[in-house]
């Protein structure tokens, strides 16, 4: 049918999201763009209007795909075994050998930085996300007892995310996987000890 887009939209978006991860976002030129997409210039431009708005899809469909699900992981009622599996799960997603080194979405906050520029919302709504869910899960801890009640769970939820976002950079930078686990059984080191009953109403 005349005016029928004659590709499958989400997978030119992911085949762009892993040529992204692969260079960045100054680094993938178009001839790249065509490459891993497979669309001429004049389609890219049709279907996604430039180089910059096919980056902010890459980067939304790279947190569907993901680290919607590593997020999710937070959800466990065990707080020790969630954060295990937070962790655990973004080391996993690191070392699979069909996606380019390190993380997509951290390259982003390190290259484009703030909210100016091509993924500056998203790499900060990224940010914020994480966090909140580290520290609901964190509070969650608290409020059952599951670890001190004098917990900063701010500041705690702040140095897993950057623990999360140096995982990446490590991985990036050629830490073996051995070295990348070790870091899981260190970040459940890092919560305090049980309170030893559930947290008393004020």
């Amino acid at each position: 049918m005349s005016g029928t887009k004659q590709f499958d939209e989400e997978a030119a978006v992911l085949h762009a999201a892993h040529a992204f991860w692969q260079k960045g976002f100054a680094g993938t030129s178009l001839s790249d763009l065509e490459s891993a997409t497979g669309l001429g210039r004049s389609s890219l431009y049709n279907a996604f209007g430039s180089k910059e708005a096919l980056y902010e899809r890459a980067l939304e469909t790279y947190s569907a795909v993901y680290a919607r699900p590593i997020l999710q992981a937070l959800d466990g009622p065990d707080l020790r075994e969630a954060i295990g599996e937070f962790f655990a799960l973004a080391v996993k997603a690191l070392l699979d050998p069909a996606t380019p080194p390190g993380c997509l979405a951290a390259m982003a906050c390190l290259e484009t930085g703030g909210c100016e520029g091509p993924g500056g919302k998203f790499t900060a709504l990224q940010l914020k996300t994480i966090t909140s869910g580290l520290r609901a899960a964190l509070d969650r801890g608290v409020a059952s007892g599951q670890i001190d009640d004098k917990t900063d769970t701010a500041a705690l939820a702040l140095a897993y995310t950057a623990l999360l976002r140096g995982l990446a950079s490590l991985h990036k930078g050629g830490q073996r996987a051995k070295e990348l686990e070790a870091i899981v059984r260190v970040s459940v080191a890092m919560l305090p000890a049980k309170t030893g009953g559930r947290r008393k109403s004020a």
